[in-house]
């Protein structure tokens, strides 16, 4: 290779490095244990590296690998990722029908769970595993993020409108439990969880917020 091409150097670098097998097998994993586990599969890791190969880098194609996959699809897969605080507040506020926010509250909600927005000092970015997330205090922050958003400390929640809205308002207790662990959960809840979310209405939805079964995804 000629030296002295300027950006034509550079460019020829990029593709070295893009088509190195350690390359494929990097953003291999990164996918497999950003949709998969935080274990990720040796198996699905390879096969999602050798459609990188064959695609030259199509990400989509990749995907498609990992999306389809019997992993995928698994019995251990099956919310096996912690949400990240940003996740964390996102979903639950988008569970609730939050009216868009114009202040810096949501923000600060996630930088109080430990994920400042655009705040990580080292460049590699926030963790990708949940284990980080977890610690006694964290768990203990999650929690008090779901009171707070029950109890309407949060701009733009409502949880007496989102129920009215819900037609939960109609409905005997019993029931109402049931379909709001199933409605932010997206399934009925574990028995530990629907024994937990007793009392009153605004409580039960505080009380699935922050609960582990809505922590993961």
């Amino acid at each position: 290779m000629p030296a002295g091409r300027g950006v034509e150097d550079g460019e020829a670098v990029l593709t070295l490095l893009a088509q190195h097998p350690a390359t494929a097998r990097f953003i291999a994993t990164k996918l497999v244990r950003r949709f998969v586990s935080d274990t990720p599969p040796g198996g699905l890791v390879q096969r999602a590296a050798r459609a990188f190969r064959d695609t030259d880098g199509d990400i989509r194609e990749v995907l498609r690998v990992i999306l389809s996959s019997r992993e995928f699809y698994s019995r251990a897969a099956y919310r096996a990722k912690i949400k990240s605080p940003f996740e964390l507040v996102a979903s639950a506020l988008r569970g609730l029908g939050a009216a868009a926010d114009t202040t810096p509250r949501t923000a600060q909600l996630v930088a109080q769970l430990g994920e400042p927005l655009y705040g990580h000092d080292a460049p590699n970015g926030y963790p990708e595993t949940g284990r980080p997330w977890l610690g006694a205090g964290a768990v203990l922050g999650r929690i008090n993020l779901g009171l707070a958003l029950a109890a309407g400390q949060v701009p733009g929640v409502a949880v007496s409108r989102w129920l009215k809205q819900a037609g939960f308002d109609r409905e005997p207790y019993d029931r109402q439990v049931g379909d709001i662990v199933a409605m932010l959960v997206g399934e009925p809840g574990t028995g530990d969880m629907r024994a937990l979310a007793r009392g009153d209405v605004t409580t039960t939805v505080g009380l699935v917020l922050g609960s582990p079964d809505f922590q993961r995804r």
